[in-house]
This record gives C-alpha cells, sequence and structure tokens, in this order.
C-alpha cells in the first residue's frame, strides 16, 4: 500500500468518524437514507451501554446525517418532575433512566447547561441535545413558579407543542433555506476528497495536481465555512458558543466542513416529539406503524412500571403516562387516523393462535402465560376456543 493510498483512506476514515452521533438510550434517529426515505433508528438499533449509545448517520453530504429527537425522558405532574418514564420502544425492553424526583415547592434552582438539566444545583437529567436540554429546564421552571392548580394545563400544552406538526413543517423548510449554500459546498468538497483529488494524483502524479487541488480546497473550504457561520446563526441565532466550537472544529479537519449540512440538522427538531417527526418525514403506512407501538407501549407498558414506591414518584408516572397518552391521541385523530384502531388486537395469524400480547402484539399458541419481551399476561384472541373456556 502506497503513501497516497494510506492518505486516502484516512480522509475516508476521519469522514466516517463524522458520520457517527452518540445519544441516549431514549433518543430516535431520522436518516433519510437514499431512495428508501427517512428511516427510524431507535435506542435498541444503537451500539453501546445501557443508557447511551452510537448510530450511523448517512454518510452521503447532501443528504445531511439524521435527526436526533427523543421520548420525554421526565415525567410531569402539579405535584413534581420525576426523571422517569415508563414509556420506551416497542418492541424491547425499557432503557436505563436517573429515577430522580423533585415536588415544585422544593425547587429553588432550575438551570441547564449542554445536555443536562440541572435542579437546585445537581443533575436531574441528560438528553439528546441541548434545544431540548432549554425546552424542559424551562418547562420545569415555569411549572414551579405556578400555582398548582394551573400545572395541569401547562403540562398539556407542552406535550401539544412537542407534538406540533405544522412547527416541524416549517423549522424543516428553515432549515432547507437556510443550508441551500451549505450543502453545495459541502458536496464539491466531498468530491474533491474523494473523487476528484483520487483521480489527479493517479492520472497527473500528486506533484503535479497538488498545487490546483490545494487552491479549489482552499477556496471550498472559506465558502463553506462561511456558508455554515450564516446557516448557524440563522437556524440557531441565540447560540453563538456552539458555533463558535463548530468552527474550530471543522477548521483544522478539512474532511469535517464536507459534513457541516448534518451538524446543523442534529438537534435541529430535538424539541418536538418523535411521532411529530415522524408524521412529517415517513409515509402513512410508516407512520401509523411507529404511532401504533408507541401508543400501546403507553396503555400497557413494560412492568416494573415504576421503580419507586413512595406516592410521589408513582403518582407523578402514572399522571404524565395517562396525559401523554391522551395527547398521543388526540394527535393521532387530529391527523386523520383512528387511534383505537392501533391499540385493538392484532388481526390473528391462524387458528393454533390462542393469545397475544397486548403491547408487542406477539401471538402466542398458548391459551395463558407471560409475554417474555413485555412482562405483561397474554390477551386471550376472542372467538378462539381459549376464550370460549374462560
Amino acid at each position: 500500500m502506497t503513501a497516497l493510498t494510506e492518505f486516502f483512506l484516512l480522509l475516508g476514515a476521519l469522514y466516517l468518524a463524522e458520520c457517527v452521533l452518540r445519544a441516549p438510550r431514549g433518543a430516535v434517529a431520522f436518516v433519510p437514507w437514499f431512495w428508501s426515505g427517512w428511516r427510524i433508528l431507535k435506542g435498541a438499533d444503537f451500539y453501546g451501554n445501557p443508557r447511551w449509545g452510537f448510530l450511523l448517520g448517512n454518510p452521503a453530504p447532501g443528504l445531511g446525517g439524521a435527526a436526533l429527537c427523543e421520548l420525554w425522558p421526565v415525567s410531569l405532574s402539579p405535584e413534581g418532575a420525576y426523571s422517569y418514564v415508563a414509556q420506551t420502544f416497542n418492541p424491547g425492553q425499557r432503557h436505563e433512566q436517573p429515577s430522580q424526583f423533585h415536588r415544585f415547592e422544593d425547587i429553588n434552582q432550575v438551570e441547564w447547561a449542554d445536555f443536562t438539566v440541572f435542579i437546585n444545583g445537581e443533575v436531574f437529567v441528560k438528553t439528546a441535545a441541548p434545544l431540548f436540554a432549554r425546552r424542559l429546564a424551562v418547562v420545569i421552571r415555569e411549572l414551579a413558579r405556578m400555582p398548582f392548580e394551573k400545572r395541569a394545563a401547562k403540562i398539556d400544552q407542552a406535550l401539544r407543542a412537542a407534538l406540533d406538526v405544522k412547527s416541524v413543517r416549517t423549522r424543516w423548510e428553515e432549515y432547507e433555506r437556510a443550508t441551500s449554500w451549505v450543502g453545495l459546498w459541502s458536496d464539491l468538497l466531498f468530491g474533491l476528497f474523494f473523487l476528484v483529488s483520487p483521480a489527479a494524483a493517479w492520472w497527473y502524479g500528486l506533484a503535479v495536481a497538488w498545487p490546483v487541488l490545494l487552491l479549489a480546497l482552499a477556496v471550498l473550504l472559506v465558502l463553506a465555512w462561511v456558508s455554515y457561520f450564516l446557516a448557524h446563526r440563522r437556524l440557531y441565532p441565540e447560540w453563538k458558543s456552539d458555533r463558535l466550537v463548530h468552527l474550530a472544529f471543522m477548521i483544522p479537519l478539512p474532511p469535517a466542513t464536507a459534513r457541516a449540512p448534518a451538524f446543523l440538522l442534529r438537534s435541529l427538531l430535538s424539541e418536538f416529539h418523535p411521532l411529530a417527526l415522524a408524521r412529517v418525514f415517513c409515509t402513512p403506512e410508516r407512520f401509523l406503524e411507529f404511532a401504533g407501538a408507541m401508543l400501546r407501549d403507553i396503555e400497557h407498558p413494560v412492568v416494573p412500571v415504576c421503580p419507586s414506591e413512595e406516592l410521589g414518584p408513582a403518582r407523578t408516572e402514572e399522571y404524565f403516562r395517562g396525559r401523554l397518552g391522551a395527547v398521543v391521541r388526540e394527535f393521532v385523530v387530529a391527523e386523520g387516523f383512528q387511534a383505537d384502531a392501533l391499540a385493538a388486537a392484532p388481526v390473528r395469524e391462524g387458528e393454533d393462535h390462542l393469545s397475544y400480547c397486548a403491547r408487542c402484539h406477539c401471538q402466542f399458541i398458548i391459551a395463558s402465560g407471560e409475554c417474555q419481551t413485555c412482562n405483561l399476561p397474554l390477551e386471550v384472541f376472542a372467538g378462539s376456543a381459549a376464550a370460549g373456556r374462560t
């Protein structure tokens, strides 16, 4: 292997390293995937430990990598805030969570820094993106300052805002307008790094081609940096330090600049619920599949539902799950679908299938027992021989 080949392999490795995203298990990545549309990658698809994982975004520069969002990592009630939720991805087991409870009357200070929300100076929860950490901190702070009787309406308002499809579409259109030039320069840089430069070095020799290649690289890098700065300022006007950190990272690593649109997309929609993104980016069939699995998980959660036996955390988890389920049903109906059909029993696969799991819809040939994935008692199919015996 020649030194030139090793050099281009190193460039490729650096570029692929920038395609890797780190996120908590409760996160969802919406990845544009060439001709097959948007893919949904969930916590079980990540590689890592019980709380965090890594995933590969789309390596094509023009497709933008991945948009990260997440299930709400906290339960809220008029009583307090609990850094635990019963929701998880269906099918699958619940991911690890911190499980801290604070009554609103005891909350004196709510802050956020990067991906973390702090309550009274202590870490409360970590999120997939700084924008969502800020949103959670603002909601909890407002709830703590409100009288008890107004908190329920505020919680519902926050959940509905997270499921606002119109806002998701508006934000996405703004991203497409803001990144048109960034995408162009990134595509040209990708072509220069991995198509033009190897071809020129092979045909003409690097000693002859390098002055032209270096000049083209310098021009494209400057154009890409300026376009990135302007796009970031337009999309994230309050995040000046983040903008400068990204530029400081891209300048010494030119392959990272080819991923500039992915940097801008990563946190773009992190304040919204995954269902809202699925409605915008996925086909109706894929959305219904995703919404049905999520609604069944909310209404039939994996047991144990709450790790705490104290009344405050248990009541808060139950209240929030109930309100989330109601808002999700309201959202599905508003989008023109039947929520009851999503939570209904599955179509029976055969006469020998006697029961099913209400959560994951796995079917069984036994009449009673427990789903090994969800730890829930099985439901008997209506009209089966087993139903006639009950």
